[in-house]
């Protein structure tokens, strides 16, 4: 769990992207911080389809949940009667043997971030029940390049990035995530202030 999350009642976690079924189980790691018991429920969203999973957290417990996920692409939603912490666990086969952690995601309808120099893969995703309208500015060696896209609700899109910077300005809020999957390894940041 990252130090900068803030228990939350609805959490994003963006870019969850399982390519080792039958390796290592993805993991939630949910922590109570109240003084109450809560009842958590996450969703998992795909292109394909949607799973929910339960679990009672009794105040101050720390569990894991093994999130039984076919290989594809996810978001998930983190419900709780009480704020929570959620992290996800996640690993990956190739090209490297590696795991990530998955950290609470934010909202945002603006934002720049830097692009790493590795293979890397923007998740752009819409928690909300509208679909939004995104445009996107990559700026590399040869100039900037555009690309504008509609994401219907409760939905996620991942576009492979190269450059140097990249800037989403977005109709509605998004959560965003980039995905790391090169030879050194394997790594998911979530965008934050």
């Amino acid at each position: 769990l990252t130090p900068m999350a803030e228990p939350a009642t609805d959490s994003l976690i963006s870019g969850l992207s399982i390519k080792a079924v039958g390796f290592e189980p993805t993991v939630a790691r949910i922590y109570n911080p109240s003084q109450l018991p809560t009842e958590v429920v996450i969703t998992a969203i795909s292109s394909q389809f949607t799973k929910v999973f339960r679990q009672n957290l009794d105040a101050g417990e720390l569990s894991e949940i093994e999130l039984d996920l076919e290989n594809g692409d996810y978001f998930l939603l983190v419900q709780a009667g009480q704020p929570v912490l959620a992290a996800v666990k996640n690993s990956v086969l190739l090209p490297a043997i590696d795991f990530s952690w998955l950290n609470q995601s934010e909202l945002f309808t603006d934002l720049s971030l830097p692009v790493p120099d590795y293979s890397t893969t923007l998740f752009i995703t819409n928690p909300g029940a509208n679909a939004i309208s995104i445009n996107l500015r990559v700026t590399g060696s040869q100039g900037p390049q555009y690309q504008s896209l509609e994401l219907p609700a409760l939905s996620q899109v991942g576009i492979p990035v190269a450059g140097d910077s990249l800037r989403i300005t977005a109709s509605g809020e998004f959560g965003a995530a980039l995905e790391l999957l090169d030879v050194p390894g394997y790594a998911v940041i979530s965008a934050s202030e």
